[in-house]
C-alpha cells in the first residue's frame, strides 16, 4: 500500500511548529535579557543629570539590542536547511511509493536524498535572498525588525525620561516594545520555515514528474486560517504555475505571512478515491493578558482537538470547497458547532448556514476577505 501524501503533510505541519518554537527560543532569551539590562540601567542612573542620563540610556539601548538579532540569520538558515531536508526525503519517499504501486518504478528503485541533490538545488530551497509573503527579503525582513526594536525602544525611554514618568512605568513600555518585536520575528521564522518547506516539497517532486498528475491546495483548517486560504482548499489544478496565476503571486505559497497552505502532488493513486483525509483543528479562544496589562489583550489559540477529517468530492456543490463539507460536518456535531459560528462570525454564518454563500463567496477576486456590507451587496445582484 503507497504513503499517504496527507500523512507526510500532517508531519510537515508538526515540522513547522517544532522548529518555529527552537529557532525563537535564543531570540526571546537574548531579548528578555537585553530588556533586563536596559531596566536595570533605569535604576542605576536614576540620579544622572536629564540629559545625560538619556543620552546615556539611549547609548545602552543600541549596544543591548544589537545581540539578539546578531546570530539570528546565520540559526534560522541552518533550522531550515534541517527542516527542509527532512521534508524533501519524505515527499520523496512517498512518491517513490505511488511510482512503485503504480508501476512506474521497478521495487529496488529509491531517491536521491536532500543531501545528494545538487548544491544549487538546495540553494533554491533555502536561500534567504528571495521576497517573502510580505514583499522584503528574508534578510530583509530581520534587519527591519532590529531597527524598529531600536526604534520603538529608544523612543519608549526617551518619552518616559521627557514626561517624567517612574522606572516601572517605562519598564512595562520597553517591555510592551520587545513585545512586538517577539510577535513580529515569530511571523518571520514561521513564513519562513513554511516557504522553505513547499520549495523541499517541489525539489523532491522533479524526480518524480512522470508520476505527478496535478496540484492540490490544502489549508490547516482551523480558527486561524484565512478566509482565501479556507475558500482555496481542496481545490485541483494541472500545475503549480496555475496556483501562482490563480493566486497572483510566485510562489502560490506561503500566500500571506503566517501562512500554513500548502500545494500537494496528486498521482493516480489520489484520484481512485473521492473521499479524502483533511487536516483540521479546533480551538479554544480566549482573551489574554500581555504581562499582566489588562489593557493590552489578544486572542490565544489553545488547541483542543486536531486530526484528520474524512471528506467526500462527490458533495460538492458549485463555487463550493472542501472548506464548506468540513464545516458542515463541525456543525452537525454538537460539541464543534459553535467553534464555526465562532469563526465566522455571526452573520457570515447566518448566511452560510442558509446556503446563501459559500466560502468562495467570502473573498474577492485576490481571495481577500469583504466585508459584510460587500458580501450582502454581492447577494442583491
Amino acid at each position: 500500500m503507497a504513503e499517504s501524501i496527507l500523512d507526510e503533510a500532517i508531519m510537515a505541519v508538526l515540522l513547522l511548529r517544532r522548529y518555529t518554537n527552537a529557532s525563537l527560543k535564543e531570540l526571546e532569551e537574548l531579548l528578555e535579557l537585553s530588556e533586563a539590562r536596559i531596566i536595570a540601567d533605569l535604576q542605576r542612573t536614576q540620579g544622572e543629570k536629564p540629559r545625560q542620563r538619556l543620552r546615556l540610556l539611549l547609548a545602552r539601548v543600541n549596544e543591548y539590542y544589537k545581540e539578539p538579532f546578531a546570530n539570528f540569520p546565520d540559526a534560522l538558515k541552518e533550522e531550515v536547511k534541517e527542516v527542509s531536508e527532512v521534508v524533501h526525503d519524505s515527499t520523496a519517499s512517498v512518491l517513490l511509493s505511488h511510482s512503485k504501486e503504480l508501476g512506474v518504478a521497478q521495487s529496488g528503485a529509491s531517491f536521491l536524498a536532500f543531501t545528494d541533490i545538487p548544491e544549487s538545488a538546495i540553494m533554491r530551497v533555502i536561500d534567504f535572498n528571495r521576497p517573502l509573503a510580505g514583499g522584503l527579503l528574508v534578510k530583509d525582513e530581520i534587519a527591519l525588525q532590529k531597527a524598529q526594536t531600536l526604534k520603538r525602544v529608544r523612543a519608549e525611554i526617551a518619552d518616559g525620561l521627557l514626561r517624567g514618568i517612574g522606572n516601572e512605568e517605562i519598564a512595562r513600555n520597553v517591555r510592551r516594545a520587545s513585545d512586538r518585536t517577539r510577535r513580529a520575528s515569530r511571523s518571520i521564522v514561521r513564513t519562513t520555515t513554511a516557504d522553505a518547506m513547499n520549495r523541499a516539497r517541489v525539489e523532491a517532486e522533479s524526480q518524480f514528474e512522470s508520476v505527478v498528475t496535478g496540484y492540490e491546495w490544502s489549508s490547516i483548517l482551523d480558527g486561524r486560517t484565512t478566509f482565501g486560504c479556507a475558500s482555496l482548499n481542496g481545490k485541483i489544478l494541472p500545475t503549480r504555475e496555475a496556483f501562482e496565476k490563480l493566486v497572483g503571486r510566485s510562489p502560490a505559497v506561503p500566500r500571506h505571512v503566517n501562512c500554513r497552505s500548502m500545494i500537494l502532488p496528486r498521482t493516480k493513486l489520489s484520484d481512485i478515491s473521492d473521499e479524502e483525509d483533511r487536516i483540521f483543528a479546533l480551538h479554544n479562544k480566549k482573551k489574554v493578558r500581555h504581562r499582566g496589562e489588562p489593557r493590552e489583550t489578544s486572542t490565544k489559540f489553545q488547541v483542543k482537538e486536531a486530526g484528520k477529517i474524512t471528506l467526500d468530492r462527490d458533495n460538492l456543490r458549485g463555487n463550493q470547497s472542501l472548506s464548506d463539507l468540513w464545516a458542515r460536518k463541525m456543525v452537525d456535531g454538537d460539541a464543534t458547532r459553535g467553534f464555526i459560528q465562532d469563526y465566522l462570525g455571526p452573520t457570515r454564518y447566518k448566511l452560510w448556514s442558509e446556503g446563501k454563500i459559500n466560502f468562495r463567496d467570502m473573498v474577492d477576486s485576490d481571495f481577500e476577505p469583504l466585508t459584510i456590507a460587500q458580501i450582502k451587496r454581492r447577494l442583491k445582484r
